[in-house]
């Protein structure tokens, strides 16, 4: 991330500027015109933290400061209905509810930034797929393969979802993703249910065809 900055008028030199930022400390000396320093927003805390520059002249010292805030935020839930066909007797196609959650961090400064600055932070998502059946019927155990993307409106960010069994009827899908985007970009998450192997506890099904296989959220 970088910070520009400019001493008015441009014949004044300023005698050294200190730059304090998260995880960052900087000064450079006989300063004039346009400067700029850097620092690394994945520095930046959850909460309050801020930017402070001094200058010094003639043994006078000024300063100004730069408000950061960091906002955890996760979207509502959204949900389909997946429908998967088993080549099994008794089984057939099975409904499965799929739900989707989208965890991201919103950077806010108190100053003007450049348009187009990354200030959102996608830091992870969560999918899980419900169903009914009943699993006093007969053993089942379902092999899960998710994916989960972005589309802005291209794809970007794949990843294979790790996957936990709450119970027979639940299960979970996470990923993380560490990726800094735009805000306002029309940016979805999205899940995808790749692949579903039944096992009965004797034989493998493999899935046939998937219908709605995916599930999305839109990121603000």
């Amino acid at each position: 991330t970088v910070v520009n900055c400019k001493v008015i008028p441009s014949t004044i030199t300023l005698d050294s500027v200190r730059f304090t930022a998260p995880g960052k400390r900087e000064t450079k000396k006989n300063i004039s015109g346009s400067f700029s320093f850097t620092f690394d927003q994945n520095d930046i805390p959850k909460g309050n933290s801020y930017i402070k520059i001094t200058a010094s002249l003639n043994n006078i010292s000024f300063s100004d400061t730069c408000t950061i805030t960091r906002i955890a935020k996760v979207t509502p839930r959204a949900s389909e209905i997946t429908i998967i066909r088993f080549f099994c007797e008794g089984m057939g196609a099975v409904p499965f509810n799929h739900y989707l959650k989208e965890y991201y961090d919103e950077i806010n400064y108190s100053v003007s930034i450049i348009p187009g600055s990354k200030t959102l932070y996608l830091v992870n998502s969560k999918m899980e797929s419900v169903d009914n059946i009943d699993p006093s019927s007969q053993p089942i155990v379902f092999t899960w393969t998710e994916y989960h993307y972005y589309k802005n409106p291209k794809e970007f960010g794949k990843k294979v979802m790790d996957i936990s069994y709450i119970d027979e009827n639940n299960r979970v899908g996470k990923s993380r993703s560490g990726i800094w985007v735009k805000r306002g970009s029309n940016l979805n998450g999205i899940s995808k249910t790749i692949c579903v192997v039944l096992s009965d506890g004797y034989t493998v099904y493999p899935s046939g065809p998937i219908i709605n296989a995916c599930v999305d959220r839109s990121i603000p």
